[in-house]
């Protein structure tokens, strides 16, 4: 009993259940964003995973084949691969995308190839991958026909 004789009564004031509903708004305003940020951190490193897996494919496929091996880019379908066959890695949608690289390897104004030789090289390209979480630069070294990747760039 409470001091004034009465029962205590079970349940929550209408400041506790408005405290609560406050807080749920708030978190319902603030967690959205924050989970779009990290899908898009994980689309930017699929993306550049995917982009090195390829590349890296490419050049061993020069390597095994002894001949050279094309590997392109399309901007325009936002398509790469190894032809004759289709080009079947995607970049998504949301990643902007840019390439530097020799000249004579651009086909059309936004379609490009990166060459690799029997010997392992290459004719060397950058590619940066961008999306609002961040950057990645994807680097194919002329000389070794390296490919390597790091974030931030």
């Amino acid at each position: 009993m409470s001091p004034t004789g009465e029962a205590p009564s079970a349940g929550f004031t209408l400041l506790e259940l408005m405290v609560v509903l406050v807080l749920a708004g708030l978190l319902m305003a603030l967690v959205p964003p924050l989970l779009e940020k990290g899908t898009d951190a994980a689309r930017l490193r699929a993306d550049t995973r995917r982009l090195v897996d390829m590349l890296q494919l490419a050049r061993s496929h020069a390597i095994a084949r002894s001949a050279e091996t094309d590997f392109v880019i399309d901007l325009e379908t936002r398509r790469y691969g190894i032809p004759p066959e289709r080009l079947d890695g995607s970049i998504d949608d949301g990643v902007d995308v840019e390439m530097k690289m020799a000249e004579a390897e651009r086909l059309a104004p936004r379609r490009a190839a990166v060459r690799f030789f029997p010997d392992g090289s290459a004719s060397g390209a950058q590619i940066r991958l961008a999306n609002p979480a961040g950057a990645a630069t994807v680097q194919v070294d002329w000389l070794t026909g390296r490919v390597t990747a790091r974030t931030g760039g």
